[in-house]
């Protein structure tokens, strides 16, 4: 896995993640669809 799409995390989750090189998104919303498209039109935020 190379990347999380989330709509919120908390600071445990992220540093966890971020230790173990994987890249986090956030501020998705609604169904899978709608995040994918979020990440395609550059609408979430690497954090």
């Amino acid at each position: 896995m190379d990347a999380v799409v989330t709509g919120h995390i908390g600071r445990k989750s992220t540093g966890v993640l971020k230790d173990a090189g994987i890249r986090i998104l956030q501020g998705a919303s609604g169904s899978v669809r709608d995040a994918v498209r979020m990440y395609r039109e550059g609408g979430l935020t690497e954090i």
